[in-house]
């Protein structure tokens, strides 16, 4: 029987595993922001101000690449150890069943950041005095240095949340098409989950020696730079990461093909 994009999206938003990822990219957060949540620092800051230190600064990332990949970036190794993947690819081009299955990874990779991050603004609006203080926070200083800061200090703190929301949306697609890669050309399950992990630090480390340029840190890329007005920076932000998995699509077609013909 043949599987349709919305039979894959089913299986990646309704496993236990996108609630496991929501979970521990939101426990990654929490731990992060634990000091900035204590009684004694909350009343000093606004609700933005202690979700960016946790999010941006305390190396919340580590957790919350995995928890992107966990949702579905090991359902092809899924489908070849059960002998599934055979017996789709007679109904299906190898094509299609490949880039259904890579668009549930991304799309529920980035679905668990942006609603990790959501709960985690929720709790810190619950126990903040306000969501944001422009005029008594630090917020006239980022602008120009971290994405969209502009727009909030416009007022629009909405239209904010949004757009940073779609930027950490391309993050999570991003982490998860690479644990999807790596669980593909390993044919190993457990390797989607350790490729993000062990890749974003990895980029810390290579861009630590100078290896590659600091500006595009895709450990921090979606939160860390701004590149001009805010439409610059989101086409940067969405096209930088939308090339890389565009790579990663085809690398995976190729490695699919060997796959194949090796069966």
């Amino acid at each position: 029987m043949a599987v349709s994009l919305s039979d894959e999206m089913q299986r990646a938003f309704l496993s236990p595993l996108f609630l496991g990822g929501v979970a521990v990219a939101f426990t990654g957060i929490l731990f992060s922001g634990a000091f900035d949540l204590s009684i004694s620092e909350v009343s000093h800051m606004d609700a933005l101000s202690v979700f960016r230190y946790a999010y941006c600064f305390n190396n919340s990332f580590w957790f919350v690449v995995v928890g992107a990949a966990l949702p579905y970036a090991g359902s092809f190794c899924e489908d070849y150890s059960s002998g599934r993947l055979r017996l789709l690819l007679v109904r299906e081009r190898r094509w299609r069943y490949l880039s259904e299955k890579f668009v549930a990874c991304v799309v529920s990779g980035g679905a668990v950041v942006v609603l990790s991050c959501s709960l985690f603004l929720v709790l810190c609006t619950a126990l903040c005095p306000e969501l944001v203080s422009v005029e008594t926070g630090e917020w006239q200083y980022l602008a120009g240095h971290e994405p969209f800061i502009e727009v909030l200090l416009e007022g629009n703190a909405i239209l904010y949340w949004v757009l940073f929301c779609c930027a950490q949306f391309c993050y999570g697609a991003f982490w998860a098409a690479l644990g999807f890669t790596a669980s593909l050309f390993a044919l190993y399950r457990y390797a989607a989950y350790a490729a993000p992990f062990i890749g974003a630090i990895a980029l810390v480390q290579i861009i630590h020696f100078g290896a590659w340029p600091v500006q595009l840190n895709l450990a921090s890329l979606a939160y860390s730079q701004s590149f001009g007005g805010t439409t610059q920076t989101m086409l940067v932000i969405a096209g930088v990461y939308g090339l890389a998995m565009l790579l990663m699509l085809a690398a995976c077609y190729g490695r699919l093909r060997t796959v194949m013909a090796h069966e």
